[in-house]
């Protein structure tokens, strides 16, 4: 199976094996950058020390903003909204804060932009997950193909007019949504292939267990960005450029430790699986807005956006399924049981939701009442 995929699991495997380790054993009185910045340099030694400091630096700032903005937007949701209202607000913020120093219109045509290109992703995720129904087969197909069709694919289903920032922000924030959906089917297919694909001995760390359960996974998140950096570097994660920027390594760490959670919860029954699949759905507009929107500026150019959303999602989940294994039973065998469970549900509510994002205004309005039937959580 290895020679299908765009990521050499038996060679990062140890990496991360390595690094999870090294984080289970770490001194309490060692500054975190530094203890990140000295396991990237026993990796790569002929990476300057000041590109590893910087890196490390950037890797910590990213995460706690990824944590402040998921555990916002769970808030907010909380309260009885969506993720959608969630994410007009917090560009609207950012816009009234006068953090962009631009004309409104320019900003406007940036959310267009963005939303266009995540449409583009999710139509070409949308066939794919439809024409491959077997697991190993919708893996090779993303992995080896999605990259490079997504040059030729076209988005008739979406086509923005908007009037204001908030019509445009609607647009992003379903087509993030429903990312997020397709997100939780490429999630539970890799788990479930790429850790049959190494055969490596495992070994499991309690503190890495406990610091999932716990919550206080900060540092997990930050080590798993660096183990990503080396991966990269070391030219074993071909579908992601060598020169990604360190803020979206770090989201999409934060992405796969936070998925590999969830997963671990709807395993063992704490959560539905509707549950599950809109909490996926939460990190992916997460991660969304944290490499558009939450930096002095735009982060990425709407080009990223047009793929990241499934590449992310493949790299997040290959690294956070071994961080799993390593963890424990819980997190290892537990994730995998579930995600064959997750995988059939995902694919029925991304058909229905997928009709949502299609559809005309009187229509979306009738689908929406029916979804919210079907998954009985807020959508």
């Amino acid at each position: 199976m290895l020679e299908e995929t765009d990521i050499d699991v038996n060679e990062i495997q140890p990496i991360v094996q390595r690094f999870m380790t090294a984080y289970a054993n770490k001194p309490g009185d060692e500054p975190f950058e530094d203890f990140t910045a000295n396991l990237i340099a026993s990796e790569l030694p002929e990476m300057p020390p000041e590109e590893i400091k910087q890196f490390c630096s950037e890797a910590v700032k990213a995460t706690k903003t990824f944590d402040d903005n998921y555990e916002s937007l769970n808030c907010y949701c909380r309260e009885g909204h969506n993720k959608n209202q969630w994410l007009y607000r917090k560009i609207q913020g950012r816009i009234a804060s006068n953090k962009f120093q631009r004309l409104e219109s320019s900003i406007l045509a940036d959310v267009e932009e963005q939303a266009r290109a995540v449409n583009i992703c999710n139509c070409k995720l949308h066939e794919l997950i439809h024409s491959n129904r077997t697991v190993e087969g919708l893996v090779k197909s993303i992995s080896r193909e999605f990259k490079t069709q997504l040059k030729s694919a076209v988005a008739p289903e979406l086509k923005i007019a908007s009037k204001n920032i908030r019509e445009a922000t609607y647009a992003l924030g379903k087509n993030a949504v429903w990312s997020g959906i397709g997100g939780a089917i490429v999630s539970s297919a890799f788990y479930m292939v790429k850790q049959k694909a190494t055969h490596q001995k495992i070994k499991t760390e309690e503190a890495v267990g406990t610091a999932l359960i716990s919550g206080s996974d900060a540092g997990i998140k930050v080590v798993t960005a660096a183990a990503i950096k080396v991966g990269l570097q070391k030219g074993f994660i071909p579908i992601l450029a060598k020169s990604t920027p360190a803020g979206v390594i770090t989201n999409i760490a934060c992405v796969g430790v936070e998925n590999l959670k969830i997963m671990a919860k709807f395993s063992k029954n704490e959560i539905s699986a509707m549950e599950a699949i809109n909490s996926i759905a939460k990190t992916s507009v997460t991660m969304f807005y944290g490499l558009g929107w939450s930096a002095e500026g735009a982060v990425l150019g709407a080009a990223a956006f047009s793929f990241l959303p499934v590449v992310g999602t493949i790299v997040g989940s290959v690294f956070g399924g071994m961080v799993g294994y390593i963890a424990g039973s819980t997190f290892g065998e537990g994730v995998f049981a579930g995600s064959k469970k997750l995988l059939e549900k995902a694919r029925t509510f991304a058909d229905i939701t997928w009709k949502c994002l299609c559809a005309k205004e009187k229509q979306e309005v009738r689908l929406a009442n029916s979804l919210v039937q079907y998954q009985k959580v807020r959508y």
